[in-house]
């Protein structure tokens, strides 16, 4: 009787002090719904390519000053926002009637957050809509002589399995050993 008193309290005070050292962590599995959501505009116009006439260098400057100021993360944390801009060369040139070339600009907004809401989502497009309206306000202030403007939108998903410590609500990464696992003989 008395091993078996011994073998309970054992046990009991081992399972106290494993909990005691953080041994027991509450992990769960969930789905991580990663959402960029691209809003692109591209303005044709015949005039001097802004390349050869100091426009461009204007619209660079104002552009990166505006992304400083709005201290917008360009990776790693969410959301993100990347923003590429410039003379698109994809498109045919061509002229007008009065010898002018055309030329093509193009601003586009790459939004990306963690999706967990409706509430995230309606925030994320407010957010790309205000960033996207910004800069194309500074690129229409310079470029002159437009004759079409197109605008495209896009969404891309990307859904991952993660593993969240349920206590903090941080993602769980295990610790890698640096020794083998493996018995040595």
């Amino acid at each position: 009787m008395k091993y078996a008193l011994g073998t309970i309290v054992g046990t009991a005070l081992l399972g106290l002090a494993k909990s005691k050292i953080g041994s027991n962590i509450r992990l769960t599995r969930i789905r991580k719904k990663e959402i960029t959501k691209i809003d692109r505009t591209s303005y044709q116009y015949y005039d001097d390519s802004i390349q050869f006439n100091g426009i461009g260098n204007l619209i660079d400057q104002e552009i990166n000053q505006y992304i400083s100021n709005q201290n917008l993360h360009s990776s790693g944390e969410y959301p993100h926002v990347e923003v590429f801009f410039g003379e698109n060369d994809d498109f045919p040139q061509d002229q007008d009637e009065e010898g002018g070339w055309l030329f093509v600009f193009s601003v586009e907004v790459n939004y990306t957050y963690i999706e967990n809401s409706e509430e995230e989502r309606r925030e994320a497009e407010s957010q790309l809509d205000r960033i996207s309206s910004d800069l194309n306000a500074i690129a229409e202030k310079h470029l002159e002589n437009v004759v079409y403007t197109y605008r495209d939108y896009e969404t891309e998903t990307t859904e991952t399995d993660i593993i969240l410590n349920v206590e903090t609500g941080e993602e769980y990464k295990p610790k890698l050993s640096k020794s083998s696992k493996l018995r040595k003989r």
